[in-house]
């Protein structure tokens, strides 16, 4: 019955292609598996109080030897000729419109438009007495990068959906960020990433189209990963970031150290603060088949009646630090291909399976009735890999790359509510030489 519900659903789609429709459907068929999993386990933290038998540590409880997956970006040191090979892609998440940021009288002030796109797109900063959108900001620093010529190519990637797509487009053709010229002369746009909306489940766990949604940014990685997978090798490095974060972008730094190390994918996190109290927290399991790395959220925490020890670890006195998710990812293609050529898969369905990301469940009030949405995290999707690797295979795919305190604006300035962008716009200026916001 949900397989012909879908294919209905999934008809009205057609001009999209192929790939694209295969994509969506798999991913949210993947995650209605999800759905209906009997033998779903409750994640319970190790608590030495209350919970001994949990396999299950945040970072916060492991010493520094149990830490092995923790690069700090402090250490690292840059190399440029790793990176002449490689073609850069600046991927932004742009599939939804950031609804909990208010920003309707400042879009139609700057933008002159009515209706929402995204977050990156509706968001502006004044640059040399103009104001211009986040979004048009990135495509200014890739055409920063690209004019280094440290690169093969720069190039531009964007997640989108139907409410954010055309918006997202039009920067490419309606913007002229330098009075000189045009710009993105130097940087070339890859089509973008299409993300459907998707049914709900209704009260009685029944597909229902009555209320439609996006499913998470576990999308992109799903996507992403199975490129990788089905496709020649290719030397990209990708680094992805929130659509509205102009620093969310990998630096030279970053990359050149991804490159050098072969490293297939890399997750940056940041040492948690009082203010990422709610955020999910890297955590390992100590499995009897092996170790492996999971990202508990504050769903399961409250689910396991332990919202208050999670809230707290790395807070505490005594405790190492915990590492707070900030979604930025760099996956270099080549070092992941190279990975997969050790690997055997019996079907692509097999491969979906793995790569699948843990189901969250959203549930919505519409009209007087609960809709959950499905829907699932990037980081989550990326670390299923990394543990079918490791427990199969021995192989790490995922390093975490962590910043400090201080280094963490560098990289990360999320927007989750309009007060957080006044402050950021009050506080930050766009530099034109490095393409990044930096302190006034």
């Amino acid at each position: 019955c949900e397989v012909s519900f879908l294919d209905n659903y999934f008809s009205k789609f057609s001009s999209f292609s192929d790939f694209e429709k295969k994509m969506n459907y798999e991913y949210f068929n993947a995650l209605i598996e999800k759905f209906h999993n009997k033998h779903e386990k409750e994640v319970v933290l190790f608590n030495e109080d209350s919970a001994k038998d949990s396999n299950v540590y945040p970072f916060a409880l492991l010493d520094n030897e149990q830490r092995s997956e923790v690069q700090n970006y402090a250490d690292l040191s840059a190399n440029l000729d790793e990176l002449k090979n490689f073609n850069l892609i600046l991927c932004k998440m742009h599939a939804g419109i950031g609804s909990s940021v208010e920003r309707k009288e400042h879009l139609l002030k700057y933008g002159k438009r009515k209706s929402l796109g995204s977050k990156g797109t509706d968001l502006f900063l004044e640059v040399n007495s103009q104001m211009h959108s986040l979004a048009e900001l990135q495509l200014l620093q890739a055409e920063i990068i690209a004019q280094k010529k440290i690169f093969h190519s720069v190039r531009v990637l964007n997640l989108v959906n139907e409410e954010t797509s055309q918006v997202v487009d039009n920067l490419f053709e309606n913007v002229s960020l330098l009075s000189s010229r045009k710009y993105i002369d130097s940087v070339i746009k890859e089509e973008n990433l299409f993300q459907f909306k998707f049914p709900t489940m209704n009260e009685k766990k029944e597909l229902d189209d009555t209320r439609i949604a996006p499913a998470g940014h576990a999308y992109l990685g799903f996507n992403l990963l199975y490129k990788v997978f089905s496709e020649e090798k290719k030397p990209h490095l990708i680094s992805i970031g929130n659509g509205e974060d102009i620093n969310s972008s990998a630096d030279n730094k970053i990359l050149s150290w991804v490159a050098q190390n072969n490293i297939p994918i890399t997750m940056i996190t940041t040492t948690k603060l009082k203010t990422d109290k709610k955020g999910g927290q890297i955590s390992k399991v100590f499995d009897p088949r092996g170790e492996y790395l999971t990202i508990v959220e504050k769903a399961q925490a409250e689910k396991a009646h332990q919202l208050k020890y999670f809230e707290e670890l790395g807070l505490r006195a005594g405790d190492n630090s915990s590492l707070f998710n900030t979604n930025i990812v760099i996956v270099n293609t080549k070092a992941l291909k190279e990975v997969f050529e050790q690997i055997n898969f019996d079907s692509d369905l097999d491969f979906f399976r793995v790569i699948a990301p843990e189901l969250i469940k959203n549930t919505k009030k519409q009209k007087g009735e609960s809709f959950t949405q499905l829907e699932g995290a990037l980081g989550s999707s990326l670390l299923n890999l990394d543990k079918f690797l490791r427990l199969k295979y021995n192989i790490k795919a995922v390093t975490l790359l962590n910043l400090s305190e201080n280094e963490r604006e560098k990289f990360f300035l999320p927007i989750k509510k309009m007060d957080d962008f006044n402050e950021l716009a009050e506080k930050f200026k766009f530099d034109l030489k490095t393409g990044r916001l930096r302190a006034k």
